[in-house]
């Protein structure tokens, strides 16, 4: 189950002509894509592994893709990974929106809470 969206990511803006650095916002160490922004930033690792933490996983999460492809018997175990990945997707894009237009990144444990606040109204 992947949805494949064209997010506006630096990379895009430079493809289209407006003038930028293209560096990703949050760590500036690489072109933003938007593979990198949610599978290889380090921050967006760091959000990851705490996320798989709270949700008890046992091995180790190194990407979005791994939660993706991990199987459970438990509908409700089911839907709680579902409502954590896309709350995580959804946190790290408003992180990086923050990082770009504020100036600021949250620390991943902040980004952990919003996650989880967010899974606990849905469900």
């Amino acid at each position: 189950m992947y949805a494949r969206v064209t997010l506006l990511t630096k990379q895009r803006l430079l493809k289209y002509g407006v003038m930028c650095d293209g560096l990703c916002c949050i760590c500036a160490s690489s072109q933003e894509t938007q593979d990198r922004l949610f599978f290889d930033c380090q921050f967006s690792l760091q959000c990851l592994q705490l996320v798989s933490q709270w949700l008890g996983l046992q091995w180790p999460v190194s990407s979005l893709a791994d939660l993706l492809n991990w199987r459970c018997k438990s509908l409700l175990k089911k839907q709680v990974m579902m409502a954590s990945i896309a709350s995580l997707v959804y946190h790290i894009w408003l992180s990086r929106n923050k990082a770009r237009h504020e100036g600021s990144v949250p620390r991943p444990g902040v980004v952990l809470h919003q996650v989880q606040d967010m899974v606990k109204y849905r469900l």
